[in-house]
């Protein structure tokens, strides 16, 4: 088991799904709510699933979307308030255990904070989900976020070849690939790098042409 599945209860998962106003929820709109990768979430949204305690609303392009079963209770889940305590929190890094009576915390210098990443522009992001990927829709979702994390990548590095994205993107979103040169680079990668209008290839490295103010 992981950090990020120690760090989250099946109950916090199940009541991101029960305060959704939607008949349904996308795995990746679970996954902005918790303090967990899109694949992590994706796993344990599986193992909810096959323990009966939800179900599979519609498996399309974007992911499976998922509602509770009949048999959870909604009100036996943790509320809003109660989740950011425990889940929210943890995203952001706070120790939830109390500090000794002659200790004072002292608050981290906003200069020392690491910046949230610039959102990705509606062109950029219209190009990675039109993007047709290899494999079966959960596959896909994990590839085209692998996708993502290599655009982001760049974007803050500013410039790479294929041995960055290698050594420094695969082992954070491998999108079901084991050994990158296996599919992950050639089919997956590479050309969704090529179809991104902030990007540009020069025979040897790939670079961010996109605002220099997106740039962390």
């Amino acid at each position: 088991m992981t950090p990020d599945d120690q760090a989250l209860s099946d109950d916090e998962l199940l009541a991101v799904i029960a305060r959704s106003d939607a008949d349904a929820v996308l795995d990746r709109d679970v996954a902005e709510r918790v303090p967990a990768p899109v694949e992590t979430v994706q796993d344990r949204l599986e193992d909810l699933y096959e323990r009966g305690e939800l179900e599979l609303a519609e498996e399309d392009t974007r992911g499976r979307t998922w509602r509770l079963d009949e048999s959870v209770d909604p009100e036996a889940l943790p509320t809003e308030g109660e989740t950011e305590t425990d889940v929210e929190s943890q995203a952001r890094g706070d120790d939830l255990t109390e500090a000794p009576p002659d200790h004072v915390e002292t608050p981290p210098d906003p200069e020392s904070r690491p910046e949230e990443p610039a959102p990705i522009d509606a062109d950029v992001a219209d190009a990675i989900d039109a993007f047709d990927l290899p494999g079966d829709a959960t596959e896909k979702e994990r590839r085209r976020e692998a996708v993502r994390t290599a655009y982001l990548y760049l974007r803050k590095r500013g410039r790479a070849d294929q041995d960055d994205f290698v050594a420094d993107v695969h082992p954070e979103a491998p999108g079901e690939y084991a050994d990158p040169d296996e599919g992950w680079w050639d089919e997956v990668i590479r050309p969704g790098l090529d179809r991104i209008p902030d990007v540009e290839y020069d025979a040897e490295a790939w670079t961010y042409a996109g605002d220099p103010d997106d740039r962390p």
